[in-house]
């Protein structure tokens, strides 16, 4: 079984399409959630998964678009509650059906792996690079199965501590593992492979500044999926 593993996507079609194009053959697509959310194509990430034959659980950006904000975008008080409106006037009720469908977690039972729990978010969902074994076993320590798969964090970790593996993915859609590219991975056996794709992140910026955010707000947004790189979204610890 060759399966291709995405999460984060946040709404970033060419990301979305150049991952896919880059995936080669694979017999099953799981995503771990955050399809949309801060990212200027949600309705058409949306009918991207639905046209696919994936497995797929929910995020919590995909969780926040399946009932209506209580506010319009001239009364948002912040840029995540400009985003969160603007989104969900994007989407469609079949959209909103589709995510609402979608499982907080699922298992799969793999052959090499042994029973795989996913889901999009594990432990208080801050994973980073060098954590010790004892925080990873922690961050493991509810959830079933041999192996764990998840995203959230946007970064590319595959531990082993003692009989249990943590995997967690970088972000198609955004980036916090040190590259401006999307990032998924092919797992085949008992192998993980972490690969990244390279596609024209001006014209995604240049999608973002025709939403209407708060300039400064956008400024920085785009200077993020472009760089890679923000003094806080990119910390190594959260």
């Amino acid at each position: 079984m060759r399966r291709l593993l995405i999460a984060d996507i946040h709404a970033m079609l060419p990301a979305f399409e150049a991952v896919l194009g880059a995936a080669d053959h694979v017999d099953q697509i799981v995503c771990l959630g955050d399809l949309v959310g801060y990212g200027p194509h949600p309705a058409e990430c949306v009918d991207l998964l639905m046209s696919l034959d994936a497995v797929s659980v929910v995020g919590n950006h995909d969780a926040e678009v399946i009932h209506e904000p209580t506010y319009d975008l001239n009364s948002a008080s912040s840029p995540h509650e400009y985003w969160l409106r603007w989104t969900y006037d994007r989407l469609t009720a079949t959209h909103r059906e589709f995510l609402a469908g979608l499982p907080a977690s699922l298992r799969i039972e793999d052959s090499v792996l042994g029973a795989v729990h996913v889901v999009h978010s594990v432990g208080d969902g801050r994973l980073y690079h060098g954590m010790d074994d004892a925080a990873v076993a922690g961050c493991i320590a509810d959830a079933p199965g041999h192996t764990v798969l998840c995203g959230h964090s946007h970064r590319a970790i595959d531990r082993v501590v003692g009989c249990r593996r943590l995997v967690c993915l970088p972000g198609v859609g955004q980036f916090r593992d040190g590259e401006a590219k999307p990032g998924f991975a092919i797992q085949e056996g008992d192998e993980v492979k972490f690969r990244y794709v390279d596609i024209d992140l001006g014209a995604v910026a240049r999608d973002v500044q025709a939403i209407g955010l708060p300039e400064a707000f956008c400024e920085r947004w785009c200077r993020f999926i472009t760089t890679g790189y923000d003094p806080v979204w990119s910390r190594p610890n959260g």
